[in-house]
């Protein structure tokens, strides 16, 4: 039957047992979402300082789709050479930049080490700007040409039908998916937000014509905010906690999602140290509710 074998007893895969798997998969994957600006990279800026106050040999592995982070990194730390020697920097131009980086540090990560992806909800756009530009080099790198091709003829271009998104999510999937079911170590990601006006709007129309849609809690928890993450609509999904980050002058965290507790909690105002409140309000070993 091709790849598949129904005799287990013939099988060459191994799967191990694990009887610690509360321990095993024990990893923090947290997705920080925010408008522009909002305070995300000054987030896991204060997360890594906390971090080698409690493990000075924590390694911390920074997966940037922009420049940005250096200029917050001198604006918290200052010339702290000793703490940028504790970061590996790696700069992501495209998804299977991802994937190669992953398997690198997959190989030398400890579980006490972090990665971070800054910004997440960025790979989905370069997932799809990828697959276009892979799709036009028959036009000599055209878009224009391959976007009126593809009006002409779809059934034979398909411009992003269902079955080039497949394809678009499979190069995402390098990240959200492949990494975060699958945590050899700790996770901090960073996505932009977008408004759930018109999502909402969307099913609110389906259910008026009477068709059997639900709202789904995720969004209805989004709508409280007003806002979701960026990026692939299913990425939320792949972690275990959600924070949204707020306020101009006074900073503040909203709760979306932890794992087990499914709710907003009330916005708590960090100062400059999200992670360190974080902590306390959230990750004490006697509390008895993340809300």
């Amino acid at each position: 039957m091709g790849d598949w074998d129904t005799n287990p007893s013939s099988s060459k895969a191994t799967v191990q047992k694990l009887d610690n798997w509360v321990e095993a998969f024990d990893f923090e994957t947290v997705l920080i979402y925010g408008k522009p600006k909002s305070g995300k990279t000054y987030c896991y800026m204060s997360m890594i300082d906390e971090e080698l106050k409690k493990n000075p040999k924590t390694r911390f592995y920074l997966l940037c789709t922009d420049n940005g982070a250096s200029k917050t990194f001198k604006s918290y730390f200052g010339d702290n050479k000793k703490i940028l020697e504790s970061i590996d920097y790696y700069p992501i131009n495209c998804p299977t930049d991802c994937k190669t980086v992953i398997q690198k540090i997959r190989k030398e990560a400890k579980r006490t080490d972090f990665i971070i992806v800054d910004l997440i909800s960025a790979v989905w756009d370069m997932a799809q700007d990828y697959f276009i530009a892979q799709a036009t080099q028959a036009f000599g790198g055209n878009i224009s040409d391959y976007v009126a091709s593809a009006a002409k003829d779809p059934k034979k271009f398909g411009l992003l039908d269902s079955s080039k998104w497949l394809v678009i999510k499979r190069l995402d999937s390098a990240v959200t998916q492949d990494l975060l079911n699958n945590p050899f170590c700790n996770i901090i990601a960073c996505a932009g937000e977008k408004s759930t006006d018109l999502e909402v709007i969307k099913i609110e129309a389906a259910i008026r014509k009477g068709k059997n849609i639900e709202m789904p809690e995720m969004l209805t928890l989004y709508e409280q905010i007003g806002a979701k993450p960026a990026g692939r609509k299913e990425m939320p999904y792949f972690f275990n906690t959600i924070i949204y980050i707020g306020g101009i002058q006074e900073k503040y965290f909203q709760m979306v999602g932890d794992r087990g507790n499914l709710a907003i909690g009330e916005p708590i105002k960090y100062g400059k140290n999200f992670w360190k409140t974080f902590q306390e309000k959230y990750r004490k070993k006697d509390r008895k509710s993340v809300v």
